[in-house]
């Protein structure tokens, strides 16, 4: 059986009928020495950052009053975000976090996917406003561009793993969290997150303004 036989049906016309012919492993090899050295230069300065910062490390306390049983349902008033896990707390660019959380919450389908647009802009809103508030001079397209940096360094390896788990028949989704077990839901789920991710690719290669 030729490597072209082994991709699915529904990934087949996307490749052109043809096999891949570039290896993951080889692209994560390379990765940390071509693809992510030009990337670090665009992010803005350094920070202390948790770096696993996903849903599932987020616990919100809802502040809003008890519902009785019958009468409508309160609006959430919000409260208290505690975030767990501190095992990789390190140094990292401005927005680092953000820019791992913001792809997490629709990756594995724990959040809708067509609210990532939404989700973006209210993250990275509060992100810039708690930077203010805390005195940092920190500018708004300073950390978008930050943002756009790191989140597409960061996930870079997704759509090729996904590709070449497709060509031998594997599972593209997370094993242990996500939702879906059929890849085109997984891919038609996705689709949205890589389109985000292309535009941030985008933001950082264009001149800065």
């Amino acid at each position: 059986m030729t490597p072209a036989a082994l991709v699915p049906a529904c990934v087949a016309p996307a490749l052109g009928g043809a096999a891949p012919t570039w290896s993951y492993t080889e692209l994560t090899h390379n990765q940390d020495n071509q693809a992510t050295d030009g990337i670090w230069r665009v992010t803005g300065p350094r920070t202390l950052c948790h770096l696993d910062v996903w849903p599932l490390n987020l616990i919100a306390q809802d502040d809003s009053p008890a519902h009785s049983p019958g009468a409508p349902a309160a609006r959430p008033t919000g409260g208290r975000t505690v975030l767990l896990d501190w095992a990789f707390v390190g140094e990292g660019a401005v927005g680092e976090d953000i820019a791992n959380l913001i792809p997490d919450c629709v990756a594995d389908g724990l959040i809708p996917g067509e609210l990532l647009p939404e989700i973006s802009a209210a993250v990275i809103e509060g992100y810039l406003a708690g930077a203010r508030d805390a005195g940092a001079a920190l500018g708004e397209d300073e950390l978008r561009r930050s943002v756009a940096a790191t989140g597409a360094a960061k996930y870079c390896w997704l759509a090729p793993l996904m590709l070449t788990r497709l060509a031998v028949g594997g599972r593209v989704g997370s094993a242990a969290y996500d939702v879906d077990h059929d890849p085109r839901a997984v891919l038609r789920r996705r689709t949205g997150l890589f389109e985000h991710l292309v535009s941030w690719s985008e933001q950082i290669l264009s001149p800065a303004r």
